[in-house]
């Protein structure tokens, strides 16, 4: 899906239905989400301070943040191009 945000920085986001890849997420806690956040941030705090505008930015966070539930349900781990392909098209 893609969504107009409000004008300004933001001003165009995607949404991901995760529920339609996988169904069985529905049955996580907002607690389980918190900590997949957290260890999420915790991994990837090195990187925060070596922000590129093409190879270490927001995208390619959420990129990792998905990879790490994709694993957890043993789904395929993506690319951040497969992502671009599947997902912004």
């Amino acid at each position: 899906y893609k969504i107009d945000g409000p004008k300004g920085i933001w001003n165009k986001t995607i949404c991901i239905d995760l529920v339609s890849i996988i169904p069985e997420i529905l049955k996580m806690k907002n607690d389980d989400f918190d900590s997949i956040l957290d260890q999420n941030m915790y991994e990837q705090k090195s990187k925060f301070w070596k922000y590129h505008q093409l190879d270490n930015n927001c995208f390619d966070y959420v990129c990792r943040l998905l990879n790490t539930i994709f694993e957890m349900y043993k789904i395929k781990v993506m690319s951040k191009n497969e992502f671009c392909e599947i997902f912004i098209n």
